[in-house]
This record gives C-alpha cells, structure tokens and sequence, in this order.
C-alpha cells in the first residue's frame, strides 16, 4: 500500500479567493496603507472573513492589470512627447481619457492608453500625404500663432489645419506632425 500522510492541507495562495491586506499591497507594488485608501475610493471591497479585513483576489488581480496596462502621466508624457503643462490641458479637455485622476485620496494618474494610441492613429491617417510645402510651421510655430496645446488637436481632427508626417521611428509621440498651414 503506498498511502501517503498528510499533516497540512495545501492551499495554493494562487487559488485563495479571499488575500490579506499585506498580499493584495504586494500584488498591487505598494505600501499597505494604499490599500486602504483604494478601499475609501471604492476601487476595492473589504470582505470580512473571521472578523478580519481581506479582499477578493480577482478584483485586486483586475486592478493591478488596469494600471500596469494604461499610462502614468510620466508615461504618457514620454510616449507622447509632451509636456505636463500641455497633457493636463489635453486631460482636462477631454482629448484624452483619463481612468484615474488624483484626489485627496490618490496621487496616481491612469491615462487610458488605447486611446491615446488610437487618436494618434486617427491624426495620421487625416495628415496630408503630398511632401511637405514651403511656407509652413512647426506645432510650436502654430502655438505661437495663437493656438493652445487643445485647439491645435481639435483642429488637426476638424481639418482646420493641414499637416504631413515627419520619417520618425516614433510613431506614438505627437512631435512626428510638422509643416503646418492653417487652412
């Protein structure tokens, strides 16, 4: 007989629904008092299991997921060559959406990447295709024209402002626009 005794039950902590405190902050990277911070911000719930504070493993899973795979504002700023300045007026003119805005309870920004990404798309598909003609303006030539950071964009999608696409490898960064005409 090859029986085989066990003296503990074995419980993946993969497969436990319901973690602790110190377990959530280690799946999410941060300090223990952030969770509870999250959980006054509605963007986790407490479960109570043997009078203790725990929280379920999924929506934690969930919302470290939806961070890691949306932009911080350093991020954002990087990948799309802007200012800080220029991205909150960007953020608060609805250009861009944010998932996450900072609040007495949270300092992080979460800027919905695959928009980002896709209105970037959309400003390449509208620019011009013909080579770049004299007597244009760089962004900041236009910026300098009287356009904010805001009207820029939403000229560039209304078709107010004619422009070509610079040869850069960077293909998410909004500095690839050049030559500028107002129409």
């Amino acid at each position: 007989m090859n029986a085989q005794i066990y003296s503990r039950i074995d419980v993946s902590l993969e497969r436990r629904s319901n973690i602790a405190k110190k377990e959530a902050a280690k799946i999410l990277s941060c300090r223990q008092e952030r969770i509870g911070k999250l959980v006054i911000s509605k963007r986790l719930a407490v479960v109570l299991f043997k009078g203790k504070a725990h929280y379920q493993r999924e929506e934690v899973v969930s919302y470290a997921d939806m961070v890691s795979s949306n932009w911080t504002m350093v991020e954002a700023c990087k990948e799309l060559q802007l200012t800080r300045f220029h991205l909150k007026q960007l953020l608060e003119a609805n250009i861009f959406y944010v998932l996450q805005k900072p609040d007495s309870l949270n300092r992080d920004w979460v800027i919905d990447r695959t928009q980002c990404l896709e209105l970037v798309q959309m400003l390449r598909k509208k620019s011009r295709k013909s080579k770049t003609l004299s007597a244009t303006l760089s962004m900041a030539g236009v910026q300098r024209q009287g356009y904010s950071i805001v009207q820029l964009i939403l000229s560039m999608l209304s078709g107010k402002l004619e422009y070509g696409v610079s040869d850069d490898k960077h293909l998410v960064g909004l500095k690839q626009f050049i030559g500028f005409r107002i129409n």
